[in-house]
């Protein structure tokens, strides 16, 4: 089936890891804009094993905001995460970018 913009956001806001592998190709390229800068991850598993180490040991996680669209053949979608403990301190936004 198509995956849809709204299925990777959803993947990721509850933290299903599984969910979020299936959503990816090996094609997909995450452009993340991190605290030292910008990064590029390439693929499903280097994105889902990022996701993983960033969110997958906090143990309050609450999601502030998301949004979810589709320009032509690109989704868009962003969100705001509220973690704790999180690698870098207790507040962060993360941005993802997905063409398919």
């Amino acid at each position: 089936g198509m995956t849809t913009v709204d299925d990777l956001v959803s993947a990721i806001t509850t933290r299903d890891f599984a969910t979020l592998s299936s959503c990816l190709t090996d094609e997909a390229v995450m452009h993340a804009l991190l605290p030292r800068g910008h990064d590029d991850f390439d693929g499903a598993d280097a994105i889902v094993d990022t996701f993983t180490l960033w969110f997958g040991s906090a143990t309050e996680f609450e999601v502030l905001a998301t949004t979810s669209e589709t320009v032509g053949d690109r989704g868009h979608a962003s969100w705001r995460l509220r973690l704790h403990p999180t690698t870098k301190g207790d507040e962060q936004a993360h941005v993802i970018e997905q063409q398919g």
